[in-house]
């Protein structure tokens, strides 16, 4: 494995940010302990992070937590310049590297009942269990965990949701927290992308109710693999709404919609790159504040559909190509691209959002729809933009078929006429 070096070391002198980290530093070596008197330790921290070329390595081991690391071991030996952190970082990476996993369990809920046709599934590495009452014996401390961090909450369940443990291996307990939710952010995005309302009107408490019809309880309590709870290890949504009630109304049919879709990533050679943004959008869907869901869910589109540069017009041509009546729909995206920018830029709100985020979602809809057809078709998704590309004009695109064709003549005949 390639290491850790400095970019650019020519050029930038890291010691700079260094010796600015040093300034707010408090070493207390008898207890090996440090603490900054500002939060600017977070930026410099940032600062020196771009400043280095990582290998490509687990994705469990981040940058971040590297840097940290090693800035922290040099500080207690007295040694923050630029020549010992690389080597200290080094010496982190590797320690990481040679951990050996262990077993965590995701302890959550979401917003189904008994209606949620699923009860056990495999994916992303992960098994997801699902009981519609209580979680199993095994499972000790959740609530206490709960209540150590939030000592005023008292139901930390909640009414028509189904329980979820999701079991995976990882080397540090925040990584097995982040793939159980990616796990469980997939399969509630399966749901939502065909389950979700086409449009709604709300109004009174539920005005900022979020789009997606399945979303995750409140508390997420991390347990080791004998089912102890993770006193410190807990999450917890910060876009939280309660749903009313079961969302499910044809559990047959989404159960299908969720084989079909495993079927065709299984067979996709970019099943990846779908299932990351399955995971993007779902998320994006969660947000209660209708402007910021728009945002999001518009860079979701834009990560398929103009991956390479974020072009917004590719954004629009290529996703009005989706549709027989082109013109149309370059029409109704451009409207949405400049919604979008006039949000950005002028940062302004508007009531009307709400309206504008369903039909981007179904715009979205119609994209992973394509996708998910033509999983098996395509190589990647660059393929399939170059395929959106074609024209859209019938004469048009047989000409360029006639000028494909005589093209591969050419290149394979041995004669120039």
């Amino acid at each position: 494995m390639k290491p850790i070096t400095w970019l650019n070391a020519s050029k930038l002198n890291p010691n700079v940010t260094l010796d600015k980290l040093e300034e707010i530093a408090t070493v207390r070596k008898g207890s090996n302990s440090i603490s900054f008197s500002s939060f600017r330790y977070i930026e410099y921290i940032g600062i020196i992070q771009s400043q280095l070329k990582f290998p490509k390595t687990d994705e469990e081991i981040g940058q971040e937590w590297v840097v940290t690391k090693a800035v922290n071991r040099c500080l207690l030996s007295n040694s923050l310049n630029k020549n010992d952190l690389i080597e200290v970082a080094n010496e982190v990476l590797a320690d990481a590297l040679a951990k050996q996993q262990d077993t965590y369990h995701l302890l959550t809920s979401i917003s189904v009942g008994k209606a949620f046709p699923v009860r056990r599934i495999k994916v992303a590495g992960c098994v997801v269990s699902f009981y519609e009452t209580s979680y199993p014996k095994k499972y000790k401390g959740r609530e206490e965990a709960v209540h150590s961090n939030y000592a005023s909450t008292h139901n930390i369940e909640h009414k028509n949701y189904i329980k979820c443990v999701v079991t995976t291996k990882a080397k540090y307990s925040k990584s097995a927290a982040r793939k159980a939710l990616y796990a469980l952010d997939y399969i509630r995005a399966c749901f939502c992308l065909m389950g979700n309302p086409v449009i709604e009107f709300n109004s009174g408490e539920s005005f900022d109710k979020p789009i997606n019809i399945i979303r995750l309880g409140k508390f997420h309590t991390l347990h080791n693999k004998l089912g102890k709870a993770l006193e410190d290890e807990l999450w917890f949504e910060p876009n939280f709404f309660e749903h009313a009630k079961v969302p499910l109304s044809h559990p047959d049919r989404h159960r299908n919609n969720l084989d079909h879709f495993q079927k065709k990533l299984a067979a996709s050679k970019y099943s990846g790159t779908i299932r990351d943004s399955l995971v993007r959008y779902v998320r994006s869907c969660d947000e209660r504040d209708s402007n910021t869901c728009f945002i999001k869910l518009w860079g979701t589109l834009e990560s398929l559909l103009s991956p390479e540069q974020a072009s917004h017009e590719k954004v629009v041509s290529r996703g009005a190509s989706l549709y027989p009546d082109k013109l149309f729909h370059q029409h109704a995206l451009d409207h949405l691209r400049r919604f979008r920018n006039k949000n950005i830029h002028a940062g302004e709100e508007n009531q009307r959002s709400k309206i504008y985020c369903f039909q981007l979602h179904r715009y979205y809809q119609a994209l992973m729809l394509f996708q998910l057809s033509n999983a098996d078709f395509f190589d990647s998704v660059e393929e399939v933009n170059e395929f959106l590309d074609l024209p859209h004009d019938q004469k048009r695109l047989e000409q360029k078929g006639k000028l494909i064709e005589k093209a591969l003549n050419l290149r394979h005949s041995t004669s120039l006429f």
